[in-house]
């Protein structure tokens, strides 16, 4: 995390992902589940959390829900888990999951509806494991495969890379036909993170003499980090 403020203006880097969200209890009236959760944590305080990601059974219900609790409309009578992660509002940096299993069960004799398990001790932080199927033949220069999380986390932290570059790349050069190289369009420690991660937070008037004064400031960090990135990819 960096934080920096000059002449009236203030801005945010955030590189660190929020903590997972605590204590996740999932309980039911009639056939909807009802989550409830505690807050995750963020660093700095010029961030903070944005909004949480809901997951059932591993894929995605519903996101940018801002409060600590979430119901899921009449939902079939089954097993399920489901898992709870915060997004900070950098936007691309988000948490580990909190996640709890429960049985949502048909009622007996008249009797309610009832969820088993569920309680918040029972919740815990999901760490993702992925496993994957074979790549399929090099078409179109691109080889896919597809992967799933078998403990269903709803996180894609350490999801392994679901295709790669194949065949000729250019000229007379190939590349093998199982290359790793992701089109991502950017190397990694190339810098990117630290500009997708400024929040645009800017303190102060344009205008005037303070604002123009903390542009110039913004200004040449930026040049300085864009210098060091230069130097690198020459060595």
């Amino acid at each position: 995390m960096i934080g920096l403020v000059s002449a009236g203006t203030q801005i945010c880097v955030d590189f660190d992902d929020p903590s997972a969200p605590a204590n996740l209890s999932v309980s039911s009236s009639g056939t909807d589940i009802l989550l409830n959760w505690e807050a995750a944590v963020d660093e700095p305080s010029c961030s903070g959390i944005d909004y949480y990601v809901i997951s059932r059974n591993g894929v995605h219900i519903d996101e940018n829900v801002v409060l600590l609790t979430y119901t899921d409309l009449s939902v079939p009578y089954g097993s399920y888990n489901y898992t709870v992660f915060a997004v900070d509002k950098i936007g691309h940096n988000s948490g580990p999951a909190i996640k709890n299993d429960v049985v949502l069960s048909e009622p007996d004799d008249g009797e309610d509806t009832h969820v088993g398990g569920g309680s918040s001790t029972s919740s815990h932080v999901c760490t993702e494991n992925w496993t994957c199927e074979e790549w399929t033949e090099c078409v179109g220069d691109e080889q896919k495969r597809i992967c799933t999380d078998v403990n269903e986390c709803g996180t894609e932290k350490i999801k392994p890379e679901t295709y790669v570059s194949c065949g000729v790349s250019s000229g007379s050069e190939t590349e093998s036909e199982n290359s790793t190289f992701i089109d991502s369009g950017v190397e990694e420690g190339d810098g990117e993170g630290f500009f997708s991660a400024i929040t645009g937070n800017v303190i102060g008037t344009v205008g005037t003499p303070q604002g123009i004064a903390g542009l110039i400031f913004v200004i040449l960090i930026i040049g300085g980090l864009i210098i060091v990135i230069v130097k690198k990819r020459r060595k």
